[in-house]
């Protein structure tokens, strides 16, 4: 009846009563996980196939359910096993910490890639790219960072342990108000059955999945001015993003400021969704922010990298307040294995013809070796490119 009145369409307004009266009904009652998951998953499927935009609820409670069913199979047929991942860090690689140490990092993954369940499984760019990070900490310390294919949640780990969420601030003097907030880790992935078991290890490793929104209505203690509006992330969150659905206005509601990618570059017919994501999440962005004079200013806190610059303030003055327009330059780090010379090659035409810009900086970013005693891992396998958006004219 509900789908009859949306004009024989599974719209928004569809699925939220399906949500409201069947699936949170249901999870209440007696119902099994089994068939709430089979529910949810006809409703996903039939919204995408028909080019709906899916409520996102619909996936948070899919993968939950999913979770549930996958964890019932794994132990029934043992496909699934937890491995430890231990990193050795010398000098340590935030302030917290000094000398040699272990940084160990427990994943629920799949016992045999060969079965299909790829993003189940722990690929060697996965731990090149989690060495990098490690070695490389002040590239991602203070810095949005969003990984695409993200598989068992691996990098997104490594990524909160370097501290890459970005705090903000963002001043209206015209509307008497403040918003502060931290952009955080997002990772992210199309496939249902991944996300769930990378959610899953995330929380394994006590890393939040959720935001907390809390607001006080006093003033800032500096200014004595604002009202204040706190928007608080906890560090990684876990979202579904299908390159091939995914639409313009959902990729540019991202603006990371690296993008970061492993072993993604592997199916011919995957590869020009891929691009297309590439570039509307490396194009760069100009935003607008309002700062008093007496505010927070640019301290210098990692807006300028090796390879782009984040950061371009163009400062205009408008009595005792200043307009900051800033343009954000994204650059994305992806770790690949060579498989295929010419699915490969497929993939770096796609990017030319999309504006973007691919540097080999394997032997100038090499990583330290801190998986010393991983023999099956062959680091010299694995190469790593940065990418960015050739053209900035139009801004």
């Amino acid at each position: 009846m509900r789908r009859q009145s949306g004009g024989g369409s599974l719209t928004l307004g569809v699925q939220s009563f399906i949500m409201d009266n069947c699936i949170t009904i249901g999870q209440a009652g007696a119902l099994s996980h089994t068939y709430i998951k089979n529910i949810l998953k006809k409703v996903i499927s039939t919204a995408e196939s028909s080019g709906n935009e899916v409520l996102e609820d619909l996936y948070e409670f899919y993968a939950h359910h999913i979770s549930f069913f996958k964890e019932d199979m794994w132990l029934k047929d043992g496909t699934n096993i937890q491995k430890s991942i231990s990193f050795f860090i010398s000098n340590g690689f935030d302030q917290g910490h000094s000398g040699s140490r272990n940084l160990v990092i427990p994943i629920h993954c799949s016992s045999n890639m060969l079965e299909g369940d790829t993003g189940c499984s722990i690929w060697p760019s996965s731990l090149f790219l989690s060495e990098f990070i490690l070695s490389y900490p002040d590239i991602f310390y203070n810095k949005y960072c969003l990984e695409v294919g993200a598989g068992v949640g691996l990098v997104g780990i490594i990524l909160s342990k370097v501290k890459a969420s970005k705090f903000l601030e963002l001043h209206i003097p015209q509307a008497n108000y403040m918003i502060i907030y931290f952009a955080q880790v997002v990772v992210t992935d199309g496939d249902l059955s991944t996300l769930a078991n990378m959610q899953a290890n995330l929380e394994l490793n006590h890393v939040g999945t959720n935001n907390e929104t809390s607001q006080n209505g006093g003033t800032d203690s500096k200014s004595n001015k604002y009202k204040i509006h706190y928007n608080l992330f906890i560090t990684v969150e876990c979202k579904f993003l299908s390159w091939e659905a995914a639409s313009e206005s959902e990729l540019t509601s991202y603006s990371p400021d690296v993008v970061l990618a492993a072993d993604v570059i592997y199916d011919p017919l995957c590869l020009p969704h891929l691009v297309r994501v590439l570039a509307s999440l490396l194009k760069p962005k100009k935003m607008h922010t309002f700062s008093s004079c007496g505010g927070r200013s640019n301290d210098g806190d990692g807006f300028a990298s090796d390879h782009h610059q984040i950061g371009v303030c163009k400062v205009g003055s408008s009595q005792n307040n200043l307009e900051m327009h800033v343009i954000c330059q994204p650059v994305a780090y992806i770790a690949t294995v060579i498989r295929n010379v010419e699915t490969f090659n497929y993939f770096i035409g796609l990017a030319c013809q999309a504006n973007l810009c691919i540097v080999d900086i394997t032997e100038e970013k090499k990583p330290s070796n801190l998986l010393p005693y991983v023999t099956s891992y062959d680091r010299s396998s694995v190469k790593l490119y940065v990418v960015s958006y050739s053209r900035t004219e139009d801004l």
